[in-house]
């Protein structure tokens, strides 16, 4: 499944125990790393962070830290959770990945070097290197050697889930939601994560199929997906079907400086036709998109409502 349990349920389970235990670690580290989980950053950072150090502390609640981080736009404090990450857990992909991703983000070349080079230091069975080096191509904007590493990475591993979710993704971002549409048909809705199920909606979406993104979304009422990045989605879902109220509703409660939320406060403030909160936004977002590709205009369906998937 895509999620461990029920996340809202787990935050109120961890809540409670934190309440009637507040000097428990393991109470404040689980709430912590839950409340990550459906993307409510701060809340979870003030429950992780006193606990640092202390044995249930460890390289999950590290890297929930650094991802919480790094959305709330504390790019130093996110390398400050991977380095500790990596310090606990050594030969985690996922941590070394974690790292030199946050680091090129910060501009720290340093901590970037040292996460590449464990990176590449871990058996030859892991993509984690290749991963690395794509994302780090895609974010500079750099199409050509973008294609020569996914060309060597599938070459060597072949074309697994995660390869597969950011070549979609780079078509998302120039604008073709129908070749990333082709690359997603063979990545599980579930099995591939929530960057998969998050791409699979928002391509439909802008496919013009706001209904079959919304139901991705939530097709599995006992383990809502309530992170930002797919409210954010489901925000602009409401706004596709006309409903701009409850866009601002999916978006209220979230991060403001979140590039997936001010995507869609823009993609809004245009259905609203407020020009000067677009001309805002839109400056906002050029300080915290993911990458040099991805542009605010290709968030537009490019055909009507009405028809299927190509």
């Amino acid at each position: 499944m895509l999620q461990q349990g029920n996340n809202v349920g787990a935050v109120a389970a961890f809540r409670r125990h934190a309440e009637a235990h507040p000097e428990a670690p393991a109470a404040h580290v689980g709430l912590g790393k839950a409340l990550a989980r459906v993307g409510q950053c701060a809340e979870a950072l003030a429950h992780l962070a006193p606990w640092e150090g202390t044995t249930p502390f460890g390289a999950d609640a590290a890297l929930a830290a650094a991802g919480c981080a790094s959305r709330l736009g504390l790019a130093d404090e996110a390398v400050r959770y991977d380095l500790l990450a990596v310090d606990l857990d050594p030969t985690s992909a996922r941590a070394l990945t974690n790292l030199a991703l946050d680091a090129d983000t910060a501009g720290d070349t340093v901590a970037r070097a040292q996460a590449l080079a464990g990176l590449a230091d871990l058996p030859p069975a892991t993509v984690g290197i290749w991963y690395a080096d794509a994302v780090l191509a895609l974010r500079a904007g750099d199409l050509d050697t973008f294609d020569v590493i996914t060309a060597g990475w599938e070459r060597e591993h072949g074309a697994g889930g995660s390869l597969r979710t950011l070549r979609a993704r780079a078509w998302l971002d120039l604008g073709d939601p129908v070749s990333a549409w082709q690359v997603l048909r063979a990545v599980p809705i579930f099995r591939g994560g929530s960057i998969a199920r998050i791409l699979h909606a928002e391509t439909e979406r802008r496919l013009g199929q706001p209904d079959a993104a919304a139901d991705l979304l939530d097709m599995d009422a006992d383990e809502p997906f309530d992170a930002a990045d797919a409210d954010a989605v489901r925000a602009r879902v409401a706004v596709d079907r006309g409903d701009l109220e409850g866009a601002a509703a999916w978006l209220a409660g979230h991060d403001p400086q979140d590039a997936d939320v001010i995507a869609s406060a823009w993609y809004l403030a245009r259905a609203r036709g407020d020009l000067a909160e677009v001309e805002r936004l839109a400056r906002a977002y050029t300080g915290v998109r993911p990458d040099g590709l991805r542009a605010l205009d290709t968030l537009l369906p490019i055909v009507a409502s009405g028809g299927g998937a190509p």
